[in-house]
């Protein structure tokens, strides 16, 4: 489980291993400076997944499971995070015509 996380953070460049997301997360810091605990989804499953203090909102991702302090739907979740973990979220329309 340790090698599929620190897959995700050499995929993740602001992603960081930190003891608030436990030993199986990664903390995701956004532009904003929010700051945002992810999973594999594998390890969400495994039964008795509870996200970590600070982090009490759980959003079902897909292949992640993510812990937010504020955000309670994939579609809110700040944009450089869906595209690092190519989620479907909100300003990816918005988003889409600017990268001429």
């Amino acid at each position: 489980m340790k090698r599929a996380v620190f897959g995700i953070c050499l995929f993740a460049a602001a992603c960081s291993g930190d003891s608030v997301c436990g030993e199986d997360g990664s903390r995701f810091d956004a532009d904003s400076g929010a700051r945002y605990c992810v999973y594999e989804a594998a390890i969400v499953v495994e039964g008795g997944f509870e996200c970590p203090a600070g982090f009490p909102i759980f959003i079902d991702a897909g292949p992640f499971g993510i812990c937010s302090p504020d955000v309670d739907e994939e579609e809110d979740l700040p944009p450089e995070l869906c595209r690092r973990f190519r989620l479907t979220c909100a300003d990816d329309d918005a988003d889409a015509g600017t990268d001429a």
